[in-house]
């Protein structure tokens, strides 16, 4: 039986060995592949209803790249209508008066550093980050950072509708290029010029926020004898976080701080909550402040970090820094942040992880999104998780206010969290 058993298996090796030899052979002729010859951009520019896209195009220096060194370089192009252009105060006469740079600009910003498949394209579940071809040479990305700043988009295609940057842009039409892809949109986009911080500075709404983390920020400067608090405590200047800054080691590097979402408090919200004035609300630091920079630590004994510093900083966190305050001593880069309006669910950000959970779930647990959300006619509600009982959901009352960092939001009543 065994000798048989060793016949049979020296068999199907042979047999597995020499197994092309059972192939059939070729059957028909060789179909030859023809490429499909691709209309050029300003073939197609030219039959569109997007003749102001071209005459920025034709000005500016762009035609000489694609043929050139972009030649072969994965493409999209986001073409505004003319009367988006319009719209947006470009008219035929002031575009032909504009220098090449201008319309560089203009240009570059609407082109991504991506192509779209057309054939596979399907709808996306929240936003896709894609660089746009527009850089900020005066600008880096971090403090030691070599790499410029490069002007992001988000792009989603929802229910047969193109959104960039959370605002719908028109029903999804593309086109084929031999430069790329062509992506048309009913609007004109323009670039942010101003960080989340001097966006909010200079928003009368939010004043009282904007003093509050301006006093925890000055306090954050503390001089201290331990080098790790001391980097700790400027690592949580929001400011620096939120805004444009210099590294103090190379003054010609100018960087942003990063890029994330912020939910602003109006006001309202702080007089809602029963703090009529800024002092009022930073009263709350005064019984804590002996605390300030000291470990604390989770209800399970899992160490905070130095970053935890004031009793205003549990509910300021929630609104400036996604709960940043309380990630566990091994710290470590939380995930992006950045998210637009279409992406503000329960569905999408509901077990969205900002920390994944490290090699032990005491002493390094996973961190998830905070909030919970929902809509009322169309209007974002949101609140903490674990808020506070009694406290209002928050109404979101302006969305997606685009800035150098990611979007900002106002909404009118304060993330207070339970125990507080």
């Amino acid at each position: 039986m065994k000798q048989t058993l060793s016949i049979l298996l020296l068999l199907v090796v042979a047999l597995s060995c020499t197994q092309e030899e059972f192939m059939p052979p070729p059957y028909g002729e060789k179909v030859p592949y023809e490429e499909v010859p691709k209309e050029r951009l300003d073939a197609v520019l030219a039959a569109s209803k997007s003749s102001l896209f071209q005459l920025a195009l034709d000005g500016s220096t762009i035609p000489a790249l694609l043929d050139d060194e972009w030649e072969n370089a994965p493409l999209t192009f986001l073409v505004p209508s003319d009367a988006a252009f319009e719209e947006a105060g470009f008219t035929e006469e002031k575009l032909k008066n504009m220098d090449a740079a201008e319309l560089d600009t203009i240009i570059r910003y609407h082109m991504l550093s991506d192509q779209i498949d057309s054939s596979n394209v399907r709808s996306t579940y929240g936003n896709i980050r894609i660089k746009s071809k527009l850089e900020n040479k005066s600008l880096k990305m971090g403090s030691y950072s070599a790499d410029f700043y490069v002007y992001p988009h988000y792009l989603a295609i929802t229910d047969g509708k193109v959104l960039i940057n959370g605002k719908v842009m028109g029903d999804y039409k593309i086109s084929d290029v031999k430069e790329g892809n062509v992506i048309y949109i009913d609007g004109f986009l323009q670039k942010p010029k101003k960080t989340l911080w001097q966006t909010m500075k200079e928003d009368s709404r939010l004043s009282m926020f904007m003093e509050i983390v301006e006093a925890n920020d000055a306090s954050y400067a503390t001089s201290s004898w331990d080098p790790i608090y001391i980097s700790q405590m400027e690592d949580a200047v929001m400011k620096t976080q939120l805004d444009i800054d210099t590294n103090q080691w190379d003054p010609s590097n100018i960087y942003i701080g990063g890029l994330t979402s912020v939910f602003a408090p109006t006001n309202e919200a702080f007089l809602s909550a029963g703090y009529n004035s800024a002092e009022d609300f930073l009263q709350l630091n005064e019984p804590y402040w002996v605390y300030r920079g000291q470990f604390l630590t989770f209800a399970g004994g899992a160490p905070y970090n130095y970053r935890t510093f004031h009793k205003t900083d549990s509910v300021l966190t929630y609104h400036h820094g996604w709960a940043q305050r309380y990630y566990p001593t091994d710290g470590g880069n939380v995930n992006p942040t950045v998210f637009f309006s279409n992406d503000l669910s329960d569905s999408f950000l509901g077990n969205y992880d900002m920390k994944m959970e490290g090699y032990s779930p005491d002493s390094h647990p996973a961190i998830s999104c905070p909030y919970t959300f929902s809509r009322e006619n169309g209007v974002i509600k949101m609140r903490l998780k674990n808020a506070k009982e009694g406290t209002e959901a928050a109404t979101v009352i302006e969305q997606d206010i685009m800035t150098l960092n990611g979007p900002l939001y106002i909404v009118d009543r304060l993330f207070i969290p339970n125990h507080f």
